[in-house]
C-alpha cells in the first residue's frame, strides 16, 4: 500500500469528514483492496453455507406443502447448486471482488424469488403465511452476513423485501390482518437491518481510515528518525561520516576481526599546516 502525502492528506481531511457523508473513492477502494482476499473468503463460505441451509429447508417444503413439495425442493437445488457452481468459478478465477459480491447478490435474490414463486402455487396457504416469514432470512443475508456495498446491500434486499410484500398483499389466501403484519415485518426487518449495514460498513470505514492515519504517523515517525540518524553521523561540510559513525563502525569491525583471528590495519592521513586554514577560515568552511 503506497502512502503517499496525498494519502496522508485524503485521510486527514476523510476522518474530519460528517460519517453521513460519502466515503473518499480513492480510500474506499484502498480498503476493498486490503480486505480482498478476506472478502472472497466471506463470499465463498457464505455462500456455500447459505446453500446448504437453502437445500435442508427443502424438509420443511416436504411437511408444510406435500402437494408441490418436489417442484419447490427442485427449484431449490436447481437454483443453490447452480449458484454455489458460479461462485466458485468466478472465485477460481481471479474475478475482482465486486463481481463476486454481484454473482452473490444474485443468488440470493434468484434464490428468495425462485422458491417465492414455487411455494405460492400450494393449497396449504395457511402453513405458507407461517413459514413464509422466513423469507426475512435472505433479506440479512444481503445485508449483514457478505459486507456487500451499501448500494448493493441495499437493492438486493429491497428487491427481495418487494417480491415478498407482494406475494403477501396480493397473492396469499390469508385474512387482511395476518396480510398487513407480515407486510409491516418485512418493511421493519428492511430497514432495521439496512440500517445496521449502514453502521457497519461506516464503522468498518473509519476503523480503516484510523488504522492507515497511525501507520502514516509511524511511517513518518520512522523516516525523521532515520534522518536523524543521518544528521547525527554526517559531517555537515563534506557530506561524509564524521568521527562519532567512524568509530562505531571501527569498534564493530575490530570486533568481526577479533572474532575472525583477521589483523587490523589502519592509514592516517596528515595535512600539514591545516590548522592555519581552520584559524583563517573557520571551521565551517
Amino acid at each position: 500500500m503506497q502512502l503517499t502525502e496525498d494519502v496522508a492528506q485524503r485521510v486527514t481531511e476523510a476522518i474530519s469528514r460528517p460519517p453521513w457523508k460519502s466515503a473518499d473513492p480513492t480510500l474506499f477502494a484502498m480498503l476493498l483492496q486490503k480486505n480482498a482476499d478476506q472478502n472472497r473468503k466471506v463470499v465463498r463460505w457464505g455462500i456455500a453455507a447459505a446453500v446448504l441451509s437453502y437445500i435442508c429447508y427443502g424438509a420443511f417444503d416436504w411437511f408444510l406443502f406435500p402437494d408441490i413439495a418436489d417442484r419447490v425442493i427442485l427449484t431449490r437445488l436447481t437454483l443453490g447448486l447452480t449458484f454455489l457452481v458460479l461462485v466458485e468459478l468466478v472465485a477460481r478465477r481471479d474475478f475482482a471482488v465486486t463481481t463476486l459480491h454481484y454473482v452473490a447478490a444474485l443468488a440470493i435474490v434468484a434464490g428468495a424469488i425462485g422458491w417465492l414463486l414455487s411455494a405460492l402455487g400450494t393449497t396449504h396457504q395457511e402453513a405458507l403465511s407461517h413459514f413464509i416469514i422466513f423469507g426475512t432470512v435472505f433479506i440479512l443475508g444481503a445485508n449483514l452476513f457478505f459486507n456487500f456495498r451499501l448500494w448493493l446491500s441495499a437493492l438486493s434486499s429491497a428487491t427481495v423485501t418487494i417480491a415478498f410484500l407482494g406475494a403477501t398483499l396480493f397473492l396469499l389466501q390469508a385474512d387482511l390482518g395476518t396480510r398487513l403484519v407480515l407486510a409491516t415485518y418485512f418493511v421493519n426487518c428492511l430497514v432495521l437491518s439496512l440500517y445496521l449495514s449502514w453502521r457497519l460498513s461506516m464503522e468498518r470505514y473509519q476503523t480503516f481510515l484510523h488504522a492507515l492515519q497511525a501507520q502514516i504517523q509511524e511511517q513518518v515517525a520512522i523516516e525523521n528518525g532515520q534522518k536523524l540518524i543521518e544528521i547525527a553521523d554526517t559531517d555537515p561540510l563534506t557530506g561524509l561520516k564524521n568521527r562519532r559513525a567512524i568509530t562505531r563502525e571501527f569498534a564493530e569491525l575490530c570486533k568481526e576481526w577479533a572474532r575472525d583471528n583477521d589483523e587490523i590495519g589502519v592509514i592516517l592521513m596528515d595535512v600539514d599546516y591545516f590548522k592555519r586554514f581552520n584559524d583563517r577560515l573557520g571551521h565551517q568552511a
